[in-house]
């Protein structure tokens, strides 16, 4: 399974006048400003992968070689929240990329790992022998909208690693990455 082309769609979850007034940088101040950006981009990135979560609304492609997964016919995908799949499309067996009919899948949200999940009559067009993909098109992220809020613990997170990157903007990336894994911990699983 490999992503594809991926387009952030929204307010950045925390962006640098924000950063600057937590950091207690005066407003005034912009010298280092171009860095701070590059630091909460950092922190934005780090978080979305050590969390498996999208910060904010984006749009990807999953290019598979199968149709699923297992032979409970549904795809996983490697981010949450998926806000909705907007298309499913594939190289049929002459060559050609086609469109699989909405009516054959669903999101399904039935459990907290959300799926593309298709409806259990579905006859499966032949794919091409050497061209096998299947491109399923997904909006993601938290978009500000109930229920797809994104949850405050995560913009704390944020304005922490960004006042740490700042202030120790010399240290190893092992050293980010290891205070990075302790807070988004605390909120993914809190109490262990």
């Amino acid at each position: 399974m490999a992503s594809g082309v991926m387009t952030r769609t929204g307010t950045a979850p925390l962006v640098l006048a924000d950063a600057k007034l937590y950091m207690n940088i005066d407003a005034s101040f912009t010298a280092d400003d171009t860095m701070i950006q590059d630091l909460i981009d950092e922190a934005i990135e780090l978080t979305e992968t050590l969390s498996r979560k999208y910060l904010q609304p984006v749009t990807y492609q999953l290019q598979r070689r199968e149709w699923y997964d297992d032979n409970d016919h549904y795809v996983r995908f490697p981010f949450s929240p998926v806000r909705s799949i907007t298309s499913v499309q594939y190289v049929d067996a002459d060559g050609n990329t086609q469109a699989l009919d909405a009516a054959n899948y669903y999101l399904d949200r039935s459990t907290e790992e959300e799926k593309l999940r298709y409806i259990s009559d579905i006859d499966y067009p032949t794919l091409h022998d050497d061209r096998r993909f299947v491109t399923v098109s997904i909006a993601a992220g938290y978009d500000g909208n109930a229920p797809d809020i994104l949850p405050k613990g995560f913009t704390r997170v944020l304005k922490y690693l960004v006042t740490d990157f700042y202030a120790q903007r010399y240290n190893a990336a092992h050293e980010k990455m290891s205070i990075a894994e302790k807070l988004i911990g605390s909120i993914m699983y809190p109490g262990i």
